[in-house]
């Protein structure tokens, strides 16, 4: 062989080992579908037990309407166009939990905000739908937010947590669920042991999170706003050092709240409280420098030091910082690849009284598309679902609205919606109510009302609306009455 020859073999070599090492470099950020960090969110009922025993025909219908009302109020409160949606991960007795696959750094403090307002909506709106008036005197609910990194990667020593599939039996929604996933590890169990310690009205944030948070708000980038900052260093704060088994080998654990009244440690408390529990008379006699300065965030980077885990909290917000600049891709298994279609389809109800009135919703200020603009109203029809199964569901649940549709309904009017760059399409029908109503059960809108078909017109002059909202009602005035 000729050095000629020699030279393009080692040439080509080369190049194959530079094609190999780039493929292995991509691949260092390649992960399997649920990967990611993830977070947690308990909602429990405090005083059940009791509650159960004095209301035994009652309690049933209340833990319902607490599952339900904390679903709703989540996924209102909570979701984001920017961020990965929530989801319910299980039920367990009296408690709810949630999972949520994070996508950046700005979305820790976030989350944890929504959980503190979602946990008075949640049980504000349980007693106003108690007409028994059983619900306030007796129960609460507390709260509980928590985070992890997970792996489906079993032998991945680094990751403590495990995302995995697993199929039950569809039972009664109080007790148990159909599970799509579940997760298992040291970080699950710390956020349940936690939970120990959130009490009546209160929120407990793991100490990985809070100290996450801690970072963040130190931190020289702007991640965060100056009011964002200001929020993590008044609003979080430790309570207690527990030791937590299974926890930490047994080394006391940093307890902490989440709350807007730390200023008024009072008004955090009911008057005898001070009796029952051992961190409300931490928090109202903590008078020393010492005790003061290990009950703030700033002592938990030491903490982390000192059992030999700083690496954890870099490394997830290294991963974020990551996930933000696009470096880590998504490896999607085939079984998911071949069944994924984006499938969201939007269902309107057009609905009249007595030919006369049609009802119209206006959309909050705080709606990502269409602030403070009036609509119909509107449903996500989900798979397996009629047309009509959808819109009467939807418009009970947040209108209060019993709809009639004729047999075969005909729509009156298709449209496109651009969310995100996908094409969502949506499609109207006209429905019929006997009794007319002016509630909201949801946040999504903030005033409804009833138009007389002749005041369309004057009513809309000075209103924002959606695309053709006045040109559909008077389109589907005309169907009606000739087919009337």
């Amino acid at each position: 062989m000729d050095d000629n020859s020699k030279s393009n073999i080692l040439e080509k070599l080369d190049k194959l080992r530079a094609i190999f090492s780039s493929v292995e470099d991509q691949s260092k950020n390649i992960e399997k579908e649920h990967d990611g960090i993830y977070m947690f969110f308990s909602f429990d009922i405090v005083n059940s037990t009791s509650f159960k025993e004095k209301f035994q025909d009652k309690w049933r219908g209340v833990i319902s309407a607490f599952y339900d009302i904390s679903e709703k109020v989540m996924t209102a409160v909570i979701n984001n166009k920017e961020f990965s949606k929530i989801e319910t991960w299980k039920y367990v007795g009296d408690e709810i939990l949630f999972y949520k696959k994070l996508s950046s750094r700005k979305e820790l403090l976030w989350n944890v905000r929504c959980a503190y307002y979602a946990q008075e909506l949640i049980y504000k709106k349980l007693c106003d739908s108690d007409e028994d008036k059983i619900v306030k005197p007796n129960i609460h609910i507390k709260t509980t937010v928590w985070i992890g990194k997970c792996s489906e990667k079993t032998n991945d020593s680094k990751n403590q947590i495990y995302a995995s599939y697993e199929k039950v039996n569809n039972e009664e929604k109080y007790g148990a669920k159909t599970l799509k996933i579940d997760f298992l590890g040291p970080d699950i169990d710390a956020g349940f042991r936690i939970s120990k310690y959130a009490e009546k009205g209160k929120l407990v944030v793991s100490a990985k999170l809070a100290c996450l948070l801690y970072k963040l708000m130190i931190g020289n980038d702007e991640i965060l706003t100056s009011e964002e900052k200001m929020i993590i260093k008044s609003c979080l704060k430790i309570v207690s050092y527990e030791q937590l088994k299974g926890v930490w080998g047994n080394r006391h654990y940093p307890i902490v709240w989440f709350d807007h009244n730390w200023d008024r440690p009072n008004d955090m408390f009911d008057y005898d409280d001070y009796f029952i529990s051992k961190i409300a008379r931490n928090i109202l006699t903590c008078n020393s420098e010492f005790e003061k300065s290990i009950y703030t965030l700033d002592i938990l980077p030491k903490v982390y030091d000192d059992i030999n885990r700083e690496n954890d909290i870099d490394d997830i917000l290294d991963y974020l910082e990551k996930l933000e600049n696009g470096e880590i891709k998504r490896e999607m298994i085939d079984s998911t690849r071949k069944n994924y279609v984006n499938s969201e389809v939007h269902c309107v109800a057009m609905c009249f009284y007595n030919n006369e009135e049609v009802f119209v919703a206006k959309r909050s200020n705080n709606r990502k598309r269409f602030k403070g603009a009036w609509d119909l109203g509107y449903g996500k029809i989900n798979n397996n679902e009629k047309w009509t199964e959808c819109l009467k569901k939807e418009y009970k649940e947040n209108f209060d609205l019993d709809l009639k549709f004729e047999e075969d309904i005909t729509p009156i009017a298709t449209y496109y919606l651009n969310k995100d760059g996908i094409i969502i399409p949506g499609i109207i029908f006209a429905a019929d109510v006997e009794k007319k109503q002016e509630k909201l059960n949801t946040v999504k809108y903030s005033e409804v009302a009833w138009v007389k078909i002749k005041d369309i017109d004057e009513f809309f002059n000075d209103k924002d609306t959606v695309d053709k909202l006045v040109y559909n009602i008077k389109k589907a005035v005309k169907i009606r009455q000739l087919q009337i």
